[in-house]
């Protein structure tokens, strides 16, 4: 009989940004609002009820992107309607003011100790999330930047998830394997199962949209769920922990 061999600590914490550093409720009911603009303006009118049911359908579809499979639910198979309805939303989202935009990142409560706490706990920190370079502008008006060792969102790696490549990246950056990490998110699809697939620990948020989304297969299933970020460091420290005999 082979012995397998037992994880050790795990010293790097990859981090989500929406519902694990701010809420993106209101950012994702504004995205559902200019997507039926632009399809009414297209000549489809659904309702916002209709809007709201395709996003859960995307959801348990286990879509990448949300918004995108709403569209997509609206005006398949025309991929020219889709794409330049797709492109005006993803411009509208882009020229929203900065107050807009800070309203749509509200912070949940005890963020700022959560980061805190994580640093003085050894552990060492690296962004994760689908986004754009104003997300990192947001985290520093923060406050929250400097916590993190890496700080590189999909934009700026030329990679999203749910591509494993994503991992792949930041796994590089920090110089470790995936059994010394440990991914934080909110969604199944795009955090969990990928994260899992390259041998990371991994810690869900059940936070927004994704919260009640199913996994598929036991490979999709975290190794623990919090309900709150300010549940995280006591969370990580118990899964980052090296499994013991008979634990």
């Amino acid at each position: 009989m082979v012995n397998q061999a037992r994880p050790g600590p795990a010293s790097w914490v990859f981090l989500d940004i929406g519902n694990v550093l701010w809420s993106d409720d209101e950012g994702d009911l504004y995205t559902l609002r200019s997507i039926g603009r632009e399809l009414a303006s297209a000549g489809s009118t659904p309702s916002f009820a209709d809007l709201e049911a395709a996003s859960r359908r995307a959801v348990e579809a286990y879509a990448p992107s949300v918004w995108r499979a709403v569209i997509w639910r609206f005006v398949a198979p025309d991929r020219a309607l889709y794409d330049e309805i797709a492109g005006r939303v993803k411009r509208d989202w882009e020229a929203i003011d900065d107050e807009s935009y800070r309203s749509f990142t509200r912070p949940f409560p005890g963020v700022a100790a959560m980061l805190a706490d994580l640093k003085r706990e050894g552990f060492r920190l690296a962004l994760a999330s689908n986004n754009s370079p104003r997300a990192l502008w947001r985290l520093g008006e923060l406050g929250f930047l400097d916590h993190f060792d890496i700080k590189e969102v999909s934009d700026t790696l030329g990679v999203a998830k749910p591509d494993t490549r994503f991992y792949q990246a930041l796994l590089g950056a920090a110089g470790c394997r995936g059994e010394d990490a440990v991914m934080v998110g909110d969604r199944l699809c795009n955090d969990i199962g990928p994260a899992r697939a390259l041998g990371l620990r991994t810690l869900r948020v059940l936070k927004g949209w994704h919260r009640d989304q199913q996994a598929r297969t036991p490979a999709d299933l975290p190794d623990l769920s919090v309900a709150e970020p300010c549940d995280l460091p006591a969370a990580l420290s118990r899964l980052a922990a090296p499994s013991r005999p008979g634990a």
